[in-house]
């Protein structure tokens, strides 16, 4: 649906603030309240979130406020600001949000306090502390009228609630995926060996020379960095006495703070950080890797080195590798491909959705750009 909004009117932008909003401090508008402590002991199995200073953190069978609600962290992670719509607890390291008049919107003021960063507000020298004065005199604008600010609220809401909706089904995605995985770890059916027994390995060296372009006889250096995200990368002669990984081989760190994970490998230049698997055997070369990131926890928990840590090499190659008939790992590793590609296109959507979020915040919570409040509300009912 087409939001209904506008450009601020020319002689409007000189001022930057529409003639229908006005310049205030957060203390005009804002009461902020100490939460109650509520310790994990303390507390009986029930439906009412308890909040600290990041977030939910359980559940309780009582309620400290009548939901819906704004809590903002106090110690430790300041400044985040968090939306409850039902009853809830927020304990002692949090505010909670108290309107000084009934003039205000409660969800146009969550949306505010985000876009103020108050996470920058830290006025305590050892662990981080917000101080509510500093809040209260903080600077900003507000439309003089409740129904913008409940219209600005509403279209604001619609993105968050796609969120919501794309964030369950993303949970549900995952819930279909480990579910495969841990039919496909118990099958007693299938041959288990272990991995040192159907692959070997060889480590990257270091290249002599390394570039900063892509020339005729140059690949790209396979950085942690560039298997990743794609990022940017140097270039090195395949003329050195190097190793080069082929597409789709199967790639892990061996070295470094993420020694343990595994990548599947581009064309390029194997880096002295990593090592590269040589089949001895006839597998289906993405089963295995789907498989070994199934254990890359484990594996990354088993690390040694009293400085910088590395892949043990015996708890590598005494891995336990299930072993379908070739054609099942084919059809496996495909079914959990078309799994992924939809987790990626989940994230994807996310992702602009969050982009266009940041940029109606940044226009409507400024007045940049206005709203036609009778045709939002008239929308909602």
């Amino acid at each position: 649906m087409k939001q209904p909004i506008s450009q601020t009117p020319q002689s409007q932008q000189a001022s930057k603030i529409p003639d229908e909003w006005e310049k205030i401090e957060l203390g005009r508008k804002i009461i902020l309240e100490y939460g109650k402590g509520l310790t994990e002991k303390s507390r009986k199995e029930g439906e009412y979130k308890v909040y600290g200073s990041n977030g939910v953190i359980g559940l309780h069978n009582d309620f400290l406020i009548e939901g819906p609600g704004i809590v903002i962290g106090r110690k430790g992670s300041i400044g985040e600001v968090v939306w409850s719509e039902n009853n809830f607890w927020p304990i002692d390291t949090t505010y909670f949000v108290k309107l000084t008049n009934d003039l205000v919107d409660l969800r146009f003021l969550y949306y505010k306090l985000i876009s103020l960063k108050l996470q920058k507000m830290n006025s305590a020298t050892g662990t981080p502390g917000l101080n509510r004065e500093v809040v209260y005199a903080k600077e900003t604008y507000f439309p003089k009228l409740k129904e913008e600010q409940t219209a600005i609220a509403k279209i604001l809401s619609t993105t968050d609630e796609a969120l919501e909706a794309l964030e369950r089904e993303r949970l549900a995605t995952e819930r279909l995926r480990r579910g495969f995985m841990v039919k496909l770890l118990e099958n007693q059916k299938w041959k288990v060996v272990k991995l040192g027994e159907i692959v070997e390995f060889v480590k990257g060296k270091k290249p002599e020379k390394m570039i900063n372009e892509q020339l005729e006889g140059y690949l790209p250096y396979l950085s942690t960095d560039y298997l990743r995200d794609n990022e940017e990368t140097k270039y090195v002669s395949t003329s050195e006495n190097i190793f080069l990984v082929k597409d789709g081989e199967i790639v892990l760190l061996w070295d470094g703070s993420n020694a343990g994970e595994f990548f599947e490998g581009k064309e390029g230049i194997l880096s002295t950080t990593m090592v590269k698997f040589n089949l001895k055997t006839d597998i289906h070369q993405k089963y295995l890797l789907y498989l070994l990131k199934s254990k890359q926890n484990y594996l990354q928990g088993q690390t040694n080195g009293t400085g910088i840590p590395h892949v043990d090499r015996k708890v590598l190659m005494d891995l336990d590798i299930t072993l379908p008939p070739l054609e099942e790992q084919k059809r496996i590793a495909e079914v959990l491909s078309i799994i992924d590609k939809k987790l990626e296109l989940q994230k994807a959507r996310k992702e602009k959705i969050e982009r266009v979020k940041k940029g109606l915040m940044d226009e409507l919570l400024t007045g940049k750009k206005r709203v036609n409040v009778e045709k939002v509300l008239e929308e909602e009912k």
